[in-house]
């Protein structure tokens, strides 16, 4: 050849946009299929299909050794303001005179889970000192067979359980 061979810039910038845009397609699309968590209250109102009565906060203020009531240390917090939250909307919920609140009714509530360290004892406790805050009468009862921690939220002691009433 008469005129010596180079390399045509233009030619390989084109080409690197385009395999560039090839690759942002292709990593988004198999970012979109592997998606398979949780990450919001819509994604779960899509997977459950049931009425969510409400989300409560990570409690992040210290580091609890075991379960506690904590409701009443602060008043004003998220914490609180959530679980009065769920609180209203169980009233709403409960069919018509069925209600938290009506006279000469009484309301069953189960919190449950199969995996533990979910924080069912703490939604639990918090949740019942939320109910008994507002002139309510509450029963807590345990029905963890191998490790009842209840009575640790209230500092009580655990000498007869649920296995020795039975």
């Amino acid at each position: 050849p008469i005129i010596p061979i180079a390399p045509d810039k233009t030619q390989i910038y084109l080409m690197g946009i385009g395999v560039g845009i090839i690759l942002s397609i292709l990593l988004i699309a198999a970012n979109y299929a592997l998606h398979n968590t949780i990450t919001g209250l819509n994604d779960l109102d899509k997977v459950v299909g049931v009425p969510i009565l409400g989300a409560i906060p990570e409690y992040k203020k210290e580091k609890l050794a075991h379960t506690r009531l904590v409701v009443h240390e602060n008043p004003k917090s998220s914490l609180n303001e959530s679980l009065r939250s769920i609180r209203t909307n169980l009233e709403f919920m409960l069919p018509s005179g069925k209600g938290l609140h009506q006279n000469g009714s009484t309301t069953l509530l189960s919190i449950t889970s199969t995996v533990s360290g979910e924080g069912k004892t703490f939604v639990v406790a918090n949740l019942g000192g939320i109910i008994a805050s507002s002139d309510l009468k509450v029963i807590l009862l345990d029905f963890d067979m191998r490790k009842p921690k209840l009575h640790l939220a209230f500092n009580g002691d655990n000498e007869q359980g649920v296995s020795s009433i039975l």
